[in-house]
């Protein structure tokens, strides 16, 4: 499951969408997988690469790219879960400026805490089961 940041920058690079920083402004990939650990989901429909940032008890979901339009799944979700609790986390955390992975996510247990400019900031708690 884990993977170097040159594999995730070779496979998240062919992908296009556009990268969200926390302060709601664009990021460049490089930016994203800078202090991030990288990893990849295999699934039958398709690879999911993603990178975690793990600080102060949060799980920061900071690229994701898949096979399809929106990467998130019960399947991704719950792997998210089991690195933040494997890293002591007790919530998880995103940005997007796609409004159907916010609906996505939204049926997984995230929710919306910030609306930003450029999009929305979503948690979820790790000991909150996927609805």
């Amino acid at each position: 499951m884990n993977i170097t940041r040159r594999e995730a920058r070779a496979q998240l690079g062919a992908q296009s969408f556009s990268l969200v920083d926390a302060q709601g402004a664009m990021a460049s990939l490089d930016a994203c997988l800078l202090s991030a650990k990288c990893f990849r989901l295999e699934s039958a429909a398709g690879d999911i690469v993603f990178a975690l940032e793990f600080s102060q008890g949060e799980a920061w979901v900071t690229v994701a790219a898949g096979p399809t339009a929106c990467p998130m799944s019960p399947a991704l979700d719950a792997a998210l879960v089991a690195l933040a609790r494997m890293h002591s986390c007790t919530s998880l955390g995103f940005q997007t400026a796609r409004r159907g992975l916010v609906r996505v996510a939204g049926r997984l247990g995230w929710r919306i805490t910030c609306p930003l400019p450029n999009g929305w900031q979503m948690e979820r708690a790790v000991d909150e089961p996927a609805t």
